[in-house]
């Protein structure tokens, strides 16, 4: 997780006073209210000195009450994962997406080696294979990250949530790993990055939490611009957002602590391989597969 360090503005960045039209962000609940609170601190600073203009972070405190927050205006940038973005556009067809983060983005399943009976390398050799008859923890219902990919992931190699002896839904990320740490649940799904798929388990409980399998990197983090934003009077200022969040990148310093408030890896502009294939699959997936899964689980 974020640890409390200093945030440092960029000394090439003029520190000009924020104007007094304020424009307001939010993201998905994953983390716990205090992290999201640092977090949001960083992005907004951040996006003050890029632009001049003032923000204000709104807390959500539902996957769902994000997606309502931006449908009646209440925030003007939501940043969410791949399902919250579909769910977002779904309502919102003018929505405009403005970063999506680059293929870094993977499914982490973890288990506590000293719970189960089976070893953990005999585990690793089953892959997904290895949930079958156990409890498992997913995410949020409404969280692509935790829950839908798992899923299409399950559904890839034939494992139906049937096939799990109990699941769970729980949308704070912290609480699944101490849910497998403590033995309340076998098996969960987090999710991580390409080249740390464990680097937000805390230094306490890392002998505890192992990782059984891991998938290929895709995309996840999205984030979007409402309807006030994508005003021409504003155009100016989404122009300025949309660039310096693109231009972040992981080997400066500072721009890799706003990234990691982001939890993200380097944005890049959408393409129409989000719109045509990957909200394609999620549409489609969104129907029985999803059903079956929420009527299986808690």
């Amino acid at each position: 997780m974020l640890s409390c360090t200093t945030f440092r503005s960029k000394i090439t960045h003029q520190n000009t006073s924020p104007s007094k039209t304020q424009f307001k962000i939010s993201e998905e609940p994953w983390r716990s209210q205090k992290d999201a609170n640092f977090a949001n601190g960083i992005i907004i600073d951040f996006l003050n000195k890029e632009t001049g203009e003032s923000y204000e972070y709104i807390p959500s405190i539902s996957y769902a009450h994000t997606q309502a927050l931006f449908k009646t205006g209440a925030i003007d940038i939501a940043v969410t994962g791949i399902f919250g973005a579909w769910m977002i556009k779904m309502e919102n067809p003018a929505a405009k997406i403005i970063a999506i983060e680059k293929t870094n983005f993977v499914n982490v399943l973890i288990t506590n080696p000293n719970r189960n009976d089976d070893n953990l390398q005999k585990r690793r050799l089953m892959g997904l294979e290895a949930i079958k008859g156990w409890r498992v923890g997913f995410g949020s219902r409404y969280s692509g990250a935790t829950f839908l990919y798992p899923i299409l992931e399950m559904k890839k190699v034939g494992i139906h949530p049937n096939d799990l002896y109990s699941c769970i839904h729980e949308p704070n990320q912290a609480r699944l790993v101490t849910n497998v740490a403590d033995g309340t649940l076998d098996f969960a799904f987090i999710s991580s990055h390409l080249n740390a798929p464990l680097e937000n388990i805390p230094a306490h409980q890392q002998s505890l939490i192992k990782k059984v399998w891991q998938s290929n990197p895709k995309q996840n983090l999205v984030i979007i611009a409402g309807n006030r934003l994508i005003e021409e009077k504003n155009h100016g200022v989404l122009l300025k957002i949309t660039k310096s969040l693109r231009e972040l990148t992981s080997l400066d310093p500072i721009d890799h602590n706003i990234l990691q408030a982001l939890d993200s890896s380097e944005l890049t502009r959408p393409t129409h391989r989000l719109k045509n294939q990957v909200f394609k699959q999620i549409s489609e997936a969104s129907g029985s597969i999803i059903k079956e899964a929420e009527h299986k689980c808690e």
